[in-house]
């Protein structure tokens, strides 16, 4: 399928771009990124408009940081076995496998929208000499829901790379009405 649309007419104040992976069906979203086609050639990423091709590399957008984030679906984690999915859960930790170049914020999304935010700091390195890193973070202490989600974001433009991420579920008793 293909989805043509004309960059003059859009601002680039106002563009949002929605990409999916088709491998995983991974959804990202771009704000700001007033482009109309998007490309891979060699180990450079490429994108369009009507101003010209553009190579898009470097760790800043015209001198500004670049602000990254992500998030995962929400979770009943009926996956597990002994967990109920209409069951209240907390989540007591987070280990977290990452590499980054500043600080992160680690963020837990309970069903309610309660987002609450758990800054990690001075951990891990971008570079030649990568190392992974895992951290643990004490997370969402006494709240509790039936669903989740959970997310990082980067400060001041800092890079991460998430490898892998383990929760500790602590399912209670208690059902959601």
């Amino acid at each position: 399928m293909s989805i043509n649309i004309t960059a003059d007419t859009i601002s680039p104040e106002t563009c949002e771009t929605v990409v999916m992976n088709t491998a995983n069906k991974a959804v990202s979203e771009y704000s700001g990124f007033n482009f109309n086609s998007v490309c891979r050639v060699g180990r450079h990423y490429m994108a369009a408009n009507s101003s010209g091709i553009h190579i898009l590399r470097g760790d800043s957008d015209n001198g500004a940081p670049i602000n990254a984030e992500m998030k995962t679906g929400m979770t009943d984690f009926s996956e597990i076995e002994g967990v109920e999915p209409h069951s209240l859960k907390r989540i007591t930790d987070a280990h977290i496998g990452m590499r980054a170049s500043g600080a992160v914020t680690f963020k837990t999304y309970p069903g309610d929208g309660a987002e609450k935010s758990h800054e990690i700091t001075g951990r891990g390195y971008f570079g030649l000499r990568q190392r992974r890193v895992f951290t643990l973070v004490r997370s969402a202490r006494g709240i509790r829901s039936r669903l989740w989600s959970f997310g990082l974001a980067n400060q001041n433009g800092a890079g991460f790379d998430l490898r892998d991420m383990t929760l500790e579920v602590f399912p209670l008793s208690r059902k959601e009405k």
